[in-house]
């Protein structure tokens, strides 16, 4: 019994992740999950080409593999199913590189070779006093989690996850039962032979 247990349990935590990475992903396309970009974000991505330009975290769209929003997936680690950032973005850089950055922000130095890279390809010239770019913490998957936790989707993966303890719980009775049932019959069967 404990076995299927930690089946029960290692296949509740793969649906709960599948879950909630679904919710991250529809916040991530809905543009509703974090925070609006600010302008010169907008102008750089359309500079860039970008097919979402108003969408945080979302520069080419989700039919792009090597986009943010498809390089969240569910890794089964050990016994365990986690809800990772895995392989790398499209830009070259590891996915989980990227989504620290929009986790937790960035305090980026400002160099002259910087200064010169915004002036030539964005157009934009930063001013002589700006020594850092920092890049705010959105959150996207601690919102998706917290929105998570708000849905019907973990209140659906809760009741699978009941259901398949309960049919477990009478399988593992009626094994018992049968196997009572059988040991009674062949210990009447020993002792009418003696």
């Amino acid at each position: 019994m404990p076995k299927l247990l930690d089946k029960v349990g290692i296949a509740s935590a793969k649906y709960h992740a599948v879950a909630c990475r679904e919710v991250i992903m529809e916040g991530i396309s809905k543009a509703n999950l974090v925070d609006k970009l600010l302008d010169v974000t907008h102008i750089i991505k359309k500079k860039m080409m970008s097919t979402r330009v108003r969408t945080p975290l979302m520069f080419k769209g989700d039919n792009e593999k090597k986009s943010m929003i498809n390089g969240l997936k569910v890794i089964k680690v050990q016994k365990r199913y986690r809800l990772i950032p895995y392989g790398n973005h499209y830009s070259g850089k590891k996915q989980s590189l990227i989504w620290t950055i929009h986790e937790k922000g960035a305090v980026v130095p400002v160099t002259e070779k910087m200064r010169n890279f915004w002036r030539a390809v964005f157009g934009i010239t930063l001013r002589k006093d700006k020594k850092f770019i920092l890049i705010k913490p959105r959150f996207p998957m601690k919102k998706g989690y917290i929105r998570y936790l708000k849905s019907k989707n973990k209140d659906e993966a809760n009741k699978q996850l009941a259901d398949a303890v309960k049919s477990l719980i009478t399988n593992a009775k009626t094994n018992i039962k049968s196997d009572t049932e059988a040991w009674e019959k062949r210990a009447k069967e020993a002792m009418a032979e003696s």
